[in-house]
């Protein structure tokens, strides 16, 4: 029994499965599909269909509301079916109470910009839901990225993080290892990304509900997403565009995303695929690239017939050093 005032913004903590149950009753008897429902209660596709669906994210009040009216279902059927109900900035204040080390005394705190929604915040964010990582014991976000392959990637990244919070990562190389470390301590930081949606580890990945909600946000997290856990391979026999993810909710959220931008892919295992030339290229024409290394693939097979590997990529960096990024590529 829920004990306390509710009002529009606050978030029903259902029992469990029984938010799934709700959706699915209101999806039923309205009659409407995913698009529709979506549309009328001012949510996207993938955020209702998905991440409230899934149980991933909790609705707010005037949410469920909506869809009561919408399904024709009686607000105190559900009711009794909520666990409790938080602020709407209940994730933000657990983001602050997460466990990690006492500043040290005398140790100056990292101050940072905190940046509105924008293009290279979503961008950012693909990034880290492909190669990044959250680290609660010392307040970390870090991106792993292959230090041969993909060092002019890794200055645009670190590029990126400055301008929109107003610190540059610091580049750590591994011995007898072949990757690179963006890495940034801040305490701030870290909360900030906790309040957006993202979580520690790998198999919780989702893309937060302020992108999957814009076509431009969703296009920049997918460049962001292809450019860390992507690659492209072209041959004369074959080119494949292949995503790869070990968090089942992000892979289902990416084959939606593409879905919206008129691109059919399959999941195979870990793996997201795109098997045509035309896909390809429609894919470098919504999201695009900001990776030189798949930006010089991608253009020598299609405009010079030339099949570049890995490995030999980086002989080219110095020819595309002058592309703008992102590059956004239209070919014959």
């Amino acid at each position: 029994m829920i004990e306390r005032p509710i009002n529009k913004t606050c978030r029903m903590i259902f029992k469990n499965g029984k938010q799934k149950e709700f959706i699915d009753e209101v999806k039923e008897k309205s009659g409407l599909t995913w698009k529709e429902l979506s549309t009328m209660t001012g949510l996207c596709v993938i955020t209702l269909r998905h991440s409230f669906r899934k149980e991933l994210h909790f609705m707010s009040y005037d949410i469920f509301k909506k869809l009561c009216k919408l399904g024709k279902v009686a607000p105190s059927i559900y009711l009794s079916d909520i666990k409790s109900v938080k602020d709407k900035d209940w994730g933000r204040a657990k983001g602050g109470r997460v466990g990690g080390p006492k500043s040290k005394i005398g140790t100056p705190k990292i101050r940072i910009n905190i940046p509105q929604p924008s293009t290279k915040l979503a961008e950012l964010i693909g990034i880290l839901l492909g190669d990044g990582s959250l680290c609660k014991t010392n307040y970390a976000m870090e991106i792993v990225l292959n230090k041969r392959d993909d060092n002019p990637y890794s200055d645009y990244v670190s590029n990126l993080v400055q301008e929109l919070f107003g610190i540059k990562p610091k580049k750590i190389f591994p011995r007898d290892r072949n990757v690179l470390h963006l890495r940034v301590n801040s305490r701030t930081l870290f909360e900030f990304l906790l309040s957006l949606g993202l979580l520690p580890g790998r198999t919780k990945k989702t893309i937060p509900d302020f992108i999957c909600k814009n076509k431009q946000f969703l296009s920049s997290a997918l460049r962001g997403l292809f450019d860390t856990d992507g690659s492209v391979h072209m041959s004369s026999k074959w080119c494949v565009l292949n995503l790869k993810s070990r968090s089942p909710a992000l892979k289902e959220q990416i084959i939606l995303g593409l879905g919206g931008f008129g691109i059919p892919a399959f999941m195979s295992g870990h793996n997201i695929n795109l098997t045509s030339k035309w896909k390809i290229e429609r894919f470098m024409r919504e999201m695009g690239s900001s990776n030189i290394k798949n930006i010089i693939k991608f253009i020598e097979y299609t405009q010079n017939k030339r099949t570049v590997r890995s490995g030999d990529v980086e002989h080219l960096f110095p020819k595309y050093k002058s592309i703008a990024l992102p590059y956004h590529g239209t070919m014959v």
